[in-house]
């Protein structure tokens, strides 16, 4: 092995004892670290036990950049340029409580080793095979117009025709009877639907009465756990309040598992959406309305019921739905209650404020599964 690649391997060695678990109540177990600064960027690796499904880490007080996490080994991004020496490594847990601490010493990078020789020139490849027909190019463009040949002599005039005689005007025939009065006229669904479709969509002011130019939305009465029972069973939720509260319509949860995309899970027009009291939450004619920085009008605090909610205990709704982009929030098993289907601390999903009309309504952090929710429900 040359000088070159010695450097290379021994460009940084980090010195980490065997950490350990305090008995504070720290939850996992730091066995050892390693660092890399032969990359971009410099990688810390720390391997232990129980170091859970997510969270951070802190060099002294410096904040790492977390490039992979699992129970047993993580790997964080050192800041460039990182000083050697020895620092405090702290590992927190999604709620920024400590987890583990120790020690660690970063050494300085070594020497570069000289340059090798360079090696001798390998032997000429045979040539290639020929490359395929190049494409025929464009047509090139189209040449002037020729000069104007000389105008012909004009030909000889004919003669004119004799002009015929007028006929005599005939008589005014007598006035008919007037006919019967029609059947009134009817129209048809498909061609009402066609217009309110076309006022809907141009947001043609005022809404024509026979189009329904509004939909509903409301905070549901009832509190949930992260077990909704998936989306589907959210979506049912909905459903089975507006029916016993008689709102007309079909009703879905502004609820997103991960991956997946509030646009494509729910039906939004350019109808104005509208509280159970009657307020407007989205002005008509503004499909963006829920997702854009215009925010709010009104905040969705009215339950199917048109009842306004209580503020204690603090209204969270489970919603997963990140603002602006309408993109899940949390992308993982893990981030989104098992994908609805479980009530246990273990794992957590995001939520808005229904009292607040700013972006926050519908992305304002998040709360372990086992804690109550309710549910924001759109009609479609």
């Amino acid at each position: 092995m040359d000088r070159k690649k010695l450097n290379w391997l021994f460009s940084l060695v980090v010195m980490v004892g065997v950490f350990y678990t305090f008995s504070s109540g720290l939850a996992a177990t730091i066995n050892v670290s390693s660092a890399d600064l032969s990359t971009t960027p410099p990688k810390l690796s720390i391997s232990g036990q129980t170091f859970g499904t997510g969270g951070s880490v802190l060099l002294g007080t410096t904040a790492l950049t977390i490039a992979s996490w699992s129970a047993t080994l993580i790997v964080a991004n050192l800041p460039a340029g990182v000083t050697p020496g020895t620092y405090l490594l702290t590992l927190n847990d999604r709620r920024g409580r400590a987890i583990a601490t120790s020690e660690v010493t970063i050494g300085a990078q070594g020497v570069q080793g000289l340059q090798g020789p360079v090696g001798p020139s390998g032997p000429v490849g045979p040539q290639g095979a020929a490359g395929p027909k190049g494409d025929t190019g464009a047509q090139g463009p189209k040449g002037d117009t020729g000069a104007t040949g000389l105008t012909g002599p004009q030909g000889l005039q004919g003669l004119k025709g004799d002009t015929g005689e007028t006929g005599a005007q005939g008589m005014q025939g007598p006035k008919g009877d007037t006919g019967a009065t029609g059947p009134a006229g009817t129209i048809s669904q498909e061609v009402l639907d066609a217009i309110c479709s076309l006022a809907i969509s141009t947001k043609i002011s005022p809404c024509p009465s026979f189009c329904a130019c509004s939909k509903v939305v409301f905070v549901t009465s009832a509190w949930y756990t992260g077990n909704l029972g998936g989306v589907q069973g959210a979506d049912s939720k909905c459903q089975g309040l507006a029916v016993v509260a008689g709102l007309e319509g079909t009703y879905k949860a502004w609820l997103l598992d991960s991956n997946s995309s509030i646009v494509d899970r729910l039906s939004l027009s350019t109808a104005a959406y509208i509280r159970t009291d009657g307020a407007v939450v989205v002005p008509y004619g503004q499909t963006g309305g829920f997702l854009d920085y215009n925010v709010l009008v009104n905040p969705i605090d009215r339950t199917e019921t048109g009842e306004r909610i209580a503020l204690s205990p603090y209204p969270f709704v489970w919603t997963n739905v990140m603002y602006v982009t309408g993109l899940s929030a949390g992308n993982t098993a893990e981030d989104t209650c098992l994908h609805w289907t479980s009530d246990s601390s273990q794992y957590m999903s995001y939520y808005g404020w229904a009292v607040n009309t700013t972006l926050s309504w519908t992305h304002d952090g998040y709360l372990p599964c086992d804690q109550l929710g309710k549910l924001y429900c759109i009609q479609q």
